[in-house]
């Protein structure tokens, strides 16, 4: 930029004028930047989508990751359970063959004996001859023992079967859960990689947004000077094209050139409905090409009552000019313009029954004849 400043003010000479910086080229960069600026927003754009598809993804890792682990959570609350269970039944079981061993011997000593009086002990005692109140003890005594071990038997048949029949559904769950534990664990490890992997790519996704976001605030920033550049070239060209005019205003008083070719219909101070005529009507045919007559900068360019598209030229010094009744103005408030450039094209706006151009020239908010002021013709 304080190129650019020493630049501009060396242009204020007239000297400078073939060294100043082709607005071409001025503007050939601010419309690089401004596509710059657009694919870069555009990349922008598109990164962000696959941001937000990111983070959506990864929160769903997480999400699943934790029912995974209440899942492992919950299995391993069942496998403290039926442990529990199994620690009971193992008690049981060795209650049981304890028990069972310890009446083993009796239990085999009463098959013994039933085997060996057959399948009919009561017969052979009956027959035995011996006292029949002890043969009636006997008998009781085998009764009784009978029976109690064919009730001790199926009872030991139950609990065996039972027991059986637990351990099994026992080892049945354990290698159930064994299996699902594997699996959801296989699952667990499989989501962590794809959490750690969509992680990094999210992180390198934000380091590239921040970058590219930077990179595009700095290209806004160079857009800004460039236009500002831009405007501050175009100025100083107008100032420098414009002093290479010469004369000033006031110098130049009755060698301006005429705003059209054409003769005068209306002169200065001629009575118009009782009010005299602060300006010439000179004769032009529609369309024709309204010249600055001397340099200056456009302070107004609109539509006035009276006198239609009215542009109006500031000459400095105090000295305005004055163009109206054109069919159309083809300079902006703020532009420069020097001698002899197109204003507008002539016309019959504002209610003038035929076409021409009003002219008039102030002076401090005075009217002042402009036939002074023209050339001689």
């Amino acid at each position: 930029m304080r190129a650019y400043g020493l630049l501009l003010s060396l242009l204020l000479s007239v000297g400078a004028v073939q060294a100043a910086p082709d607005p071409a080229t001025t503007e050939r960069e601010l419309k690089a930047v401004k596509q710059q600026i657009s694919q870069l927003q555009k990349t922008l754009a598109k990164r962000q989508q696959r941001l937000e598809a990111a983070e959506r993804e990864l929160k769903q890792h997480d999400k699943r990751i934790g029912e995974v682990k209440a899942r492992l959570q919950a299995l391993g609350e069942e496998q403290q359970t039926l442990q529990s269970r199994r620690s009971e039944l193992g008690k049981n079981e060795d209650q049981l063959l304890a028990v069972l061993q310890a009446r083993e011997s009796q239990i085999r000593e009463l098959l013994r004996e039933q085997y060996r009086l057959g399948r009919q002990p009561a017969l052979k005692l009956l027959l035995s001859q011996e006292d029949p109140q002890s043969v009636s003890r006997m008998l009781r005594y085998y009764d009784h023992l009978t029976d109690a071990l064919n009730a001790e038997l199926k009872g030991y048949r139950q609990a065996l079967a039972e027991l059986t029949e637990t351990q099994s559904s026992i080892a049945e769950t354990d290698s159930s859960l064994l299996s699902t534990r594997e699996q959801l664990e296989a699952r667990r490890q499989e989501l962590a990689d794809a959490r750690a992997a969509q992680a990094k790519t999210l992180a390198r996704l934000r380091q590239q947004q921040s970058s590219d976001r930077g990179r595009l605030g700095q290209l806004e920033q160079d857009q800004v000077e460039l236009a500002a550049v831009l405007k501050e070239i175009r100025r100083s060209l107008e100032e420098v094209r414009l002093q290479q005019d010469g004369l000033k205003f006031h110098q130049r008083k009755g060698k301006l050139s005429w705003p059209v070719k054409g003769r005068i219909k209306r002169a200065f101070g001629a009575q118009v409905e009782n009010v005299a005529y602060e300006g010439l009507l000179i004769d032009a045919s529609a369309g024709t090409e309204v010249k600055a007559v001397h340099h200056g900068r456009v302070v107004f360019a609109d539509w006035l009552r009276g006198y239609g598209l009215v542009l109006i030229l500031d000459h400095g010094g105090g000295y305005l000019s004055l163009y109206g009744h054109n069919d159309s103005l083809l300079r902006e408030p703020g532009e420069w313009v020097g001698t002899g450039e197109t204003l507008a094209l002539a016309g019959s706006s504002g209610g003038s029954t035929e076409p021409g151009l009003y002219f008039a020239i102030r002076y401090k908010g005075r009217s002042t004849d402009p036939i002074v002021w023209l050339e001689r013709r």
